[in-house]
């Protein structure tokens, strides 16, 4: 499991987070589950393949409303992800059929004046004043863009024209409520899930990210929110301090501090091996400098290449020494 799937579920899982982003999703942005709703559950299922099991990034009960939701984080598109979101669901409802049943042959009477358990129960597991309780899967995409994977069963499917219109309606389907981090309107958040799309939809442009980390409510970001954002902006870490008039953690100007940091080892390697050559070389052992350091603060090639537009030639120098 990567660094960015573990910092994420742990980041989505707090309860006040995931209500949010549940009354945003499912409820008109209306404040309707309450983050004292909730109750996290572990479901692990076996895999239908037979081998190996199946789990859930986050999973919720919603005690006040009796659903349970589940939460997928996607890094990555996915295209068989209605039929994964399907299988998850089906598996859920079937631990609440086997539960019933259980339950039923725990609380069965022995005896003379016990009534035969009928077919019907046997073979449903369950009587039938028993109900389930509903499971409504969605998705987060934390990639860049649109997710480019399939968003309906029915686009699994590869069926002749005629055929398809023939059986219009007929063919069973399966889909889930998506959301995509770059995409998200911002203007109803009020937890930090806010800073944390913000940052997101800014990861390809310098500027606008340095803005964000000297904003006032940067500066107050907790700790974990800035892990995460720090994650999965594909950097090793964001500078952080404890504020010592103030509670929380203060954001310290990470952009800027590590552009200047990568500037300052450029300039004495540039001197160290020497500026015979002129301006040009030194500014030329800089640049290739910065991209090194950058490197190895664990940044993405591709969030490199647009804050210092280097091309292939200097990345790969870069990568070299």
């Amino acid at each position: 499991m990567g660094r960015k799937d573990l910092t994420g579920k742990d980041y989505f899982a707090e309860w006040e987070r995931f209500a949010e982003l549940l009354n945003f999703t499912f409820y008109e942005g209306e404040n309707v589950v309450q983050k004292e709703d909730l109750s996290q559950v572990v479901r692990v299922y076996p895999s239908l393949r037979g081998t190996g099991e199946m789990g859930r990034d986050i999973f919720m009960k919603d005690k006040e409303r009796n659903v349970y939701y589940g939460l997928e984080l996607e890094t990555e598109s996915d295209y068989s992800m209605p039929e994964r979101v399907m299988v998850y669901d089906a598996c859920e409802l079937e631990q609440q059929i086997w539960e019933i049943g259980r339950k039923h042959k725990e609380e069965r009477k022995f005896g003379e004046d016990a009534a035969p358990e009928s077919y019907r129960e046997k073979k449903s597991r369950m009587g039938e004043g028993d109900f389930l309780q509903p499971v409504i899967t969605f998705v987060l995409y934390l990639g860049t863009g649109h997710f480019e994977g399939r968003k309906r069963l029915l686009e699994l499917f590869d069926v002749p024209v005629k055929t398809a219109a023939m059986l219009e309606g007929k063919i069973p389907d399966y889909d889930f409520p998506l959301l995509e981090a770059d995409y998200i309107n911002l203007d109803y958040f009020r937890t930090d899930l806010k800073e944390f799309f913000q940052a997101m939809q800014c990861r390809g442009n310098k500027e606008k990210l340095n803005a964000l980390f000297h904003s006032e409510s940067f500066l107050r970001l907790k700790e974990d929110a800035a892990r995460a954002i720090a994650a999965h902006l594909g950097w090793k870490r964001l500078t952080i301090k404890a504020a010592k008039e103030k509670e929380g953690f203060v954001l310290c100007k990470a952009l800027e501090e590590l552009m200047e940091d990568a500037r300052t080892a450029g300039r004495r390697e540039g001197q160290a091996s020497g500026m015979s050559k002129g301006e040009r070389k030194g500014k030329k052992e800089e640049r290739i400098s910065i991209i090194r350091n950058m490197q190895r603060e664990g940044m993405d090639r591709a969030l490199i290449v647009k804050l210092t537009g280097c091309t292939s030639k200097e990345f790969a120098l870069a990568a070299e020494r």
